[in-house]
């Protein structure tokens, strides 16, 4: 499978994001970030930034329409724009619904006795 020319979309420029780009750019992706500030770890790597709020409806919807794909670098963000996104076909991995779970701790807890 050729990643070349896909564009990969992170919400949040973080240290995990700073990773996975550095380590994967190699293949020919491309990359898109959101991130409160301008100077985040991603800022230098991505290809395209955009500043503000992880919770932002719509920054959110401004990253989604330039990637192919979108994850995220941290848990703490605006997860019902993210299900809104994903029902409209926008691809979102891990899935909003687990992060929504992952961001309330009962239903976490609810969902691993299950």
């Amino acid at each position: 499978m050729s990643y070349t020319g896909k564009h990969v979309g992170f919400i949040g420029g973080g240290q995990l994001a700073r990773m996975a780009i550095y380590r994967t750019k190699k293949l020919g992706l491309r990359f898109s970030a959101l991130d409160p500030d301008p100077f985040c770890g991603v800022a230098g790597l991505v290809d395209r930034l955009i500043v503000g709020s992880l919770h932002d409806p719509a920054k959110l919807r401004e990253l989604a329409r330039g990637v192919d794909v979108m994850t995220y670098d941290i848990e703490h963000v605006g997860v019902d724009a993210l299900i809104e996104l994903e029902a409209e076909g926008f691809e979102i991995h891990p899935s909003p619904r687990l992060l929504a779970a992952v961001q309330d701790k009962l239903i976490q807890k609810n969902l691993f006795q299950e």
